[in-house]
């Protein structure tokens, strides 16, 4: 006799980004946002008011789910090296999630973090900072510096800089993440050896153009 097992969606994750269990109490306006307890809604509150009543209207939660599916159709696109048709579904995405969630919250961050990754991929340097730059920005003022998510976002301006050419400027971006990285992990870490190999790799570069510039001289 067979046995059909159910399968259900998983639970979506909380809402408050500093926390990672299951989402399982509704908010009881706008039955959109999802938290593990009390005390995480009440963290939450300040930044999810902005946008409650807007997730309240049947409408929006649709626009708002059709946002995360474009999202969904950019990175896939974008993985299968079709920059310009992921950068169209990011920047449609993007556009909803600004009006509905506003420009700090986190799915706005991780669309330009897309789009950033999209353009520094079409060398489009100078378009990728302004993203990531918008992304590290969000960061900031949602988690704090001293954030995982501040340092991957400071290795990515690390990595444009350095496509750039400007040398001294990704040491900048590097160090700062490795910085971050120290003070979350400590030195024994693979996190943080991560950033000592980001900043290995730019001093070499950095002495070898030295070298270089040495024997034309």
């Amino acid at each position: 006799m067979s046995v059909i097992i159910e399968q259900r969606p998983p639970i979506p994750p909380c809402k408050n980004w500093l926390c990672s269990n299951p989402g399982v109490k509704k908010c009881t306006r706008c039955r959109y946002a999802r938290y593990c307890s009390r005390e995480c809604q009440l963290e939450h509150f300040k930044e999810h008011k902005s946008y409650c009543k807007k997730l309240a209207v049947p409408e929006n939660i649709v626009r708002l789910h059709h946002a995360n599916h474009m999202k969904e159709e950019g990175s896939t696109l974008m993985k299968s090296g079709r920059l310009d048709e992921a950068i169209y579904k990011q920047r449609e995405a993007l556009h909803i999630f600004r009006e509905l969630l506003g420009e700090n919250d986190t799915h706005t961050a991780f669309t330009c973090g897309d789009m950033g990754d999209a353009l520094r991929q079409k060398d489009k340097y100078e378009e990728a900072l302004v993203e990531f730059r918008k992304v590290l920005d969000i960061y900031r003022k949602v988690f704090g510096e001293n954030h995982i998510l501040a340092a991957n976002t400071y290795d990515n301006i690390g990595h444009v800089l350095l496509a750039q050419g400007r040398v001294d400027d990704s040491l900048i971006g590097y160090g700062k993440a490795l910085s971050i990285r120290i003070n979350l992990f400590g030195e024994n870490h693979e996190d943080t050896a991560q950033s000592y190999m980001f900043l290995g790799g730019v001093l070499s570069k950095k002495k070898q153009n030295k070298e270089a510039l040495e024997k034309l001289c």
